[in-house]
């Protein structure tokens, strides 16, 4: 993407690591009307004040691309080093013209991309869970802060708020959940514009300086740099994922991981797993959970006592039930 100064925005799309949408963008095509354009008509164009934005879609050997303007409806296709120029114009009725121009088909590409690199932050991996995440919410208010001019859904201005840790695994990799809170001042929240900041969850009501709650739940995982990095991000559902199925998880493994977390996989999904296991497996339990400390040992005996009912969809336990599956660790309810 250039802007009318001169700067420039440069994304390297890759199929299968990146999250956007370029083969879902051929459908568009077919809905223009082309026609012929002289290369004078271009370089016109390029010349003007008032082009607007200059986007180029590349392919990744960069042997074809697709160039446009924000202000115009004509474009340059390169294909094998030749160059050929076509005006295309969207004939739908009951359209905006700008919503089917050609320039904001592609655009949505670079919006994506630009989306995706807000955030792609890293922490410092010496940093703990909690400490990582205010540094990597931090970095993503600075990113949307500093976004790029064309970018439709920038904000005025946006603020860190606050970061709360729910799920950790400090097995391999290391990986953290948690709900990332920002504070964003929209010129209109409540515009069609504003539909990106009012997808999913969407955003609070403006506080008394203006500014809206933007809510995330984040993902995050060690990097190969043993740095913290944010793999996923979403309106909700993340948990830490430990390197086992659970529906395939034996009691040994389950005790493990209950031995590797803090927060909701460690308090409800562990125990869960552990009390549906099959009769055969859960009479492993004791043997598994002589791993544990006796502290540890007491923590999950209670934490399956916790959990006694949500295993109606398993079969209903009493607490006698679970005292006589613990084995030796059976008094510990008692403790």
């Amino acid at each position: 993407m250039e802007e009318p100064d001169g700067t420039e925005t440069v994304f390297d799309i890759v199929k299968g690591e990146n999250d956007y949408n370029v083969e879902g963008r051929k459908y568009g095509f077919g809905d223009y009307t082309w026609s012929s354009a002289s290369e004078e008509d271009w370089k016109a164009l390029l010349a003007s004040k008032d082009r607007g934005y200059l986007l180029t879609v590349a392919s990744q050997d960069g042997k074809a691309a697709i160039r446009c303007c924000s202000e115009s409806d004509l474009a340059a296709l390169e294909q094998d080093g030749k160059t050929s120029y076509y005006q295309a114009v969207n004939p739908k009725e009951g359209k905006e013209p700008f919503e089917w121009k050609l320039y904001g088909n592609l655009e949505m590409i670079a919006l994506d991309a630009m989306s995706h690199q807000v955030w792609s932050t890293t922490a410092d991996g010496a940093l703990s869970p909690a400490e990582a995440a205010e540094d990597l919410t931090e970095q993503v208010a600075e990113n949307y802060r500093t976004a790029p001019d064309w970018v439709d859904w920038k904000p005025l201005n946006a603020k860190a708020g606050k970061a709360q840790v729910y799920d950790v695994y400090l097995g391999e990799p290391q990986q953290f959940c948690c709900n990332m809170g920002l504070r964003v001042k929209l010129e209109a929240p409540e515009s069609a514009g504003a539909g990106y900041w009012q997808a999913g969850a969407g955003l609070d009501e403006p506080d008394s300086e203006g500014y809206c709650s933007y809510g995330s739940q984040v993902y995050v995982v060690k990097n190969e740099d043993g740095d913290w990095a944010i793999r996923e991000r979403g309106t909700g559902g993340y948990f830490v994922q430990p390197p086992v199925e659970y529906e395939k998880a034996t009691a040994a493994q389950l005790v493990e991981i209950s031995r590797l977390t803090e927060g909701e996989t460690h308090d409800w999904r562990v125990p869960y797993y552990i009390l549906a296991l099959p009769k055969a497996e859960l009479a492993k339990l004791p043997a598994a959970m002589d791993s544990l400390t006796e502290d540890q040992a007491r923590e999950l005996s209670c934490l399956l006592e916790k959990n006694l009912d949500r295993t109606k969809e398993t079969g209903a336990w009493t607490r006698e039930d679970l005292r006589t599956v613990l084995g030796k660790y059976g008094d510990l309810l008692d403790a």
